[in-house]
């Protein structure tokens, strides 16, 4: 791990807080906010469209677009239609502005990042821009809303080949489609999670212009979406914009809520083993806690002392704690090729019970909470931090309570006891479930848990 760098710290010191100015609803806690000076609002219009503006000293403004409509809501039988939708949104985003003038536009507003991401519960489109030139893409973002239900797909054939490059560049790249692998066995048939983002071949193949057409008409809109500005920007000027752009949109039915089945989490549940080629390493997931659950703080706490002790002994393990918001699974890969499975499982549940019994002491805990801190920090430092906050900002605009909240985040892991690590380590070690993705033809017969 890399010290946190001076950049990181002098930035978020540099930072404004818009609670204690009053300029959002709600009362600020009594401690001090981990980004001193974040200066956060968040507003409604009247078609139901959130906006979360966040003013930085960043001279590069990042503004993103969030939809829901993620992998959660493809239709029967079209999985991956939500990823092939964003590909063609990035390219033929409007009726009225072809993908020349589209691009034209944003060279000239100096626009450093352009693109589109589907997540299972969002798609979303971003782009890093200098700040004075936020209306350009302001401007961009409502033509793509105002025009989606009248978007022309065109012939899918470039969308298709693109996609199945994607599948088959990330079959075993390290945090690549081995996690929708693990995810879509962890999560059973039922629940919104099974099915992965980018679909199959098969499915991918199976879209049509008419599918695409549609899933446009159905999911793109302003209700329910969340536009997020963070930058060094006008505030006064952003809102402005965002009132003579996305002014007249029409309100929809909000749309309802996906219900996660419970998994099974009290009974005995046979390890699963899956073997898409070419996998090379070893990895598990036990289901935890969804994102901004209550628990959350203590799972990903737990996944920093675990990383911890399972850093060292003969084979290192890598831990990570991917959460969403109907779900989260906390991951542990070898790092060693064709890893035996049985040694991996054994190893982390072994540790597991140890730290049921026996809670994490103050000083583990501690240093589990700065690493995680730390890390945080260094991802807001890094080039893709300004993405990294304005997701931030969205969860806690619809999960949390309000996105001015966020500066106060770090609170909830501080809040977090040896005792409640050790209860979640003794869920994810007798009730939680678990899934092992192996290479082919490795061993793989893991004894059920009593």
């Amino acid at each position: 791990m890399s010290a946190l760098s001076a950049t990181a710290i002098v930035l978020w010191q540099l930072l404004a807080v818009a609670s204690a100015a009053g300029e959002t609803p709600g009362e600020a806690p009594a401690a001090p906010p981990l980004l001193p000076h974040l200066r956060v609002e968040q507003y409604e219009l009247e078609s139901g469209l959130t906006v979360v503006l966040a003013e930085t000293p960043s001279p590069l403004a990042a503004v993103g677009m969030y939809y829901r409509a993620g992998a959660t809501r493809d239709p029967p039988g079209r999985g991956g239609l939500a990823h092939i939708a964003e590909h063609v949104g990035v390219d033929e985003a409007s009726r009225t502005i072809d993908r020349w003038t589209r691009q034209r536009v944003l060279t000239d507003a100096g626009a450093v990042v352009t693109r589109g991401r589907t997540w299972q519960d969002y798609t979303g489109y971003e782009m890093l821009v200098p700040a004075p030139n936020v209306a350009v893409q302001l401007w961009l973002e409502a033509d793509r809303l105002r025009n989606s239900s009248d978007i022309d797909p065109g012939p899918l054939d470039v969308v298709r080949h693109i996609v199945r490059q994607e599948l088959l560049q990330g079959e075993d790249q390290p945090g690549g489609r081995a996690y929708g692998e693990l995810m879509a066995a962890l999560f059973p048939a039922g629940h919104p999670y099974h099915r992965q983002v980018i679909g199959t071949e098969a499915e991918v193949a199976a879209a049509t212009r008419a599918d695409v057409r549609a899933f446009f008409a159905t999911w793109y809109r302003s209700t329910g979406a969340v536009l997020v500005v963070v930058g060094a920007i006008d505030r006064a000027a952003v809102r402005a914009a965002v009132a003579r752009y996305f002014r007249e949109l029409p309100r929809a039915a909000v749309p309802a809520p996906l219900v996660a089945p419970p998994l099974v989490r009290d009974e005995r549940v046979p390890v699963r083993v899956a073997s898409p080629e070419p996998l090379r390493w070893t990895r598990a997931a036990w289901s935890a806690p969804a994102r901004l659950d209550r628990d959350e703080p203590a799972a990903a706490l737990l996944a920093e002392v675990l990383s911890a002790r399972l850093a060292t002994g003969p084979a290192t393990l890598g831990v990570d704690y991917v959460r969403a918001p109907l779900g989260g699974m906390l991951v542990v890969a070898s790092t060693a090729l064709y890893a035996d499975p049985r040694a991996l499982v054994e190893r982390v549940d072994r540790e597991l019970t140890t730290l049921a019994a026996t809670p994490p002491t103050p000083d583990e805990l501690e240093r589990a909470e700065r690493r995680r801190e730390t890390l945080w920090l260094e991802d807001l430092d890094a080039a893709e931090g300004p993405f990294e906050l304005a997701l931030a900002l969205r969860d806690y605009a619809v999960l949390g309570g309000g996105a001015a909240k966020l500066p106060w985040d770090h609170l909830r892991y501080r809040d977090v006891r040896g005792a409640d690590v050790a209860r979640i380590a003794g869920d994810l070690a007798r009730r939680s479930r678990r899934v092992v993705l192996a290479p082919a033809g490795a061993a793989v017969a893991v004894e059920d848990r009593p």
